[in-house]
């Protein structure tokens, strides 16, 4: 072989090879993504993503700081209710708020028809924050009338991270009375002998059974209800609900099956905290299973609370 045509080999087998190591699908040596921080890179968390803390260069990222300041609006004023979304009470939300070293979170005025429940603050200090809110809705020629005073929230936001803060009010907070509809469904417990009729779901934290079976399929079967209904000054509430059972104790209708989105319901309630007593009676009218839980009803319809009975009577 001629020596000039074994030099091109030569120099074609080298440029490939340079190539190659190019290709990070066939990498031949230390690359960008290989999860090394080799020489030239700032970090190496093997992937080839942004807006990860390490960028697509294997360079760092700024890890931003970001304060969400978020309203709450009766969040957990019984166990089950996720709370109202300010739209569903009011028309504005006002937020401010201070920081670490004197820092003045910008002020916000936030329309709750277009879906604002909180704003998002970025790139702020970490430390820790006190946030201002008050809601307000509006009355002829657009003028605001507030539905609450101001009320604070506080916690500390973490750097290069993202926290919540959230302000909490509750139906206590507004001076507008408001009517609403109070829902549930019930079940009863597929008790078996000395189980404490836990066998068929169990004990939550907030110390209520879940799960159940229908009326026929209880043991024993259970073909009547009566319920009773109290505010939360104790007093009992005589209504009637959408199933024409009695809210005061008085009859006893009959058990009744629920669907997924079925629900008895007690409409134009004031707003408020109210407590359940629901009984089963079995075929010779005894109670046979009893369950006793707090229910809130809000403005409109609230969520559906579900109660599953026990077997004897509520002490």
């Amino acid at each position: 072989m001629k020596w000039w045509l074994t030099a091109a080999l030569l120099a074609a087998v080298t440029v490939g090879a340079t190539l190659a190591s190019c290709d990070e699908s066939n990498p031949i040596g230390p690359y960008c993504g290989d999860g090394t921080r080799d020489p030239g890179e700032e970090c190496d968390d093997g992937n080839k993503w942004n807006n990860d803390g390490c960028s697509s260069v294997c360079m760092l990222e700024i890890a931003h700081t970001t304060l969400n300041a978020n309203v709450g609006i009766n969040r957990g004023v019984v166990p089950g209710y996720e709370g109202d979304a300010c739209s569903s009470v009011a028309k504005h939300l006002v937020i401010e708020g201070s920081g670490p070293d004197g820092y003045v979170l910008e002020h916000r005025e936030l329309d709750c028809a277009m879906g604002y429940n909180g704003w998002p603050f970025y790139d702020v200090p970490g430390g820790h924050y006190v946030i201002t809110m008050q809601l307000f809705t509006t009355v002829a020629a657009n003028n605001l009338v507030a539905l609450t005073g101001p009320k604070d929230g506080e916690g500390d936001v973490v750097p290069g991270s993202t926290s919540t803060i959230y302000v909490d009010f509750d139906f206590r907070d507004f001076t507008t009375s408001y009517t609403g509809n109070l829902r549930w469904q019930y079940d009863w417990s597929a008790a078996g002998p000395g189980d404490g009729g836990v066998a068929d779901g169990g004990i939550t934290d907030a110390g209520t059974l879940t799960g159940g079976v229908a009326c026929a399929e209880a043991s024993p079967p259970v073909s009547r209800v009566r319920l009773t209904l109290r505010n939360d000054q104790g007093t009992v509430v005589s209504d009637t609900t959408s199933l024409g059972n009695p809210t005061n104790g008085s009859q006893r209708v009959d058990c009744h099956v629920f669907g997924s989105s079925d629900a008895e319901v007690v409409s134009g309630l004031p707003w408020g905290i109210y407590e359940l007593t629901l009984e089963g009676l079995d075929s010779g009218n005894s109670v046979a299973y009893c369950s006793r839980r707090a229910l809130f009803a809000t403005k409109g319809d609230g969520v559906i609370f579900h109660l599953t009975g026990q077997p004897g009577t509520c002490q």
